[in-house]
């Protein structure tokens, strides 16, 4: 995603905890991962398929509000493709201007964040204060991320062919040994006659 720089903490402090989750195409992919770590005993990580995640946009009247800048998913640029994901972490956050703004909106209405930070949940918590700005993966270290998941899913698809492969001689063998077992036992038969 790319975001103006004047919108850059109001939106890092709405993804939360959201800022890494795991962005997969559907269902199965965040099962077969999430088994992953539970048999590797690795850790755990927040999935977001597209094809199940759900959300809810904010009505577009509040935008008419003096001090409303925007939905925050409106101030990201990023591929269409994601917008479920994108909506979802982000479609029901207000950005505004500061926290009177916050309360011309109206505390409790919606979730809103400030350009500097202050987070305004539904339920009425404010969050605010200082923002330290850590900095987010360089380019760099993302680019060799997606080596590494490039490899990784290489290696997955590797091990769905051998899989496929094993099975097939699994059916053999056993189709093998029932034909050897039923020769065997008409042989028996025959001989005692």
């Amino acid at each position: 995603m790319k975001v103006e720089p004047q919108y850059e903490i109001a939106i890092r402090v709405a993804a939360a905890n959201h800022l890494f989750d795991i962005v997969v195409e559907d269902f199965e992919t965040a099962k077969f991962c999430i088994e992953f770590l539970k048999r590797e005993k690795i850790g755990r990580a927040t999935f977001l398929p597209l094809d199940k995640i759900s959300y809810k946009r904010l009505d577009e009247k509040i935008l008419e509000i003096d001090g409303v800048i925007g939905i925050a998913s409106d101030l990201i640029k990023y591929d269409k493709k994601f917008e479920p994901a994108f909506e979802f972490v982000f479609g029901n956050t207000l950005v505004i201007e500061n926290l009177d703004v916050a309360k011309n909106v109206g505390i409790g209405k919606v979730r809103m964040v400030t350009l500097d930070g202050d987070l305004i949940e539904r339920s009425g918590a404010v969050t605010g204060g200082y923002f330290v700005k850590k900095s987010l993966p360089k380019e760099k270290e993302m680019e060799e991320y997606r080596k590494k998941i490039s490899e990784l899913n290489g290696k997955i698809k590797e091990l769905e062919t051998e899989i496929k492969i094993l099975e097939e001689r699994a059916k053999k063998l056993s189709k093998n040994q029932f034909e050897e077992i039923s020769v065997v036992s008409i042989d028996e038969k025959l001989s005692l006659i």
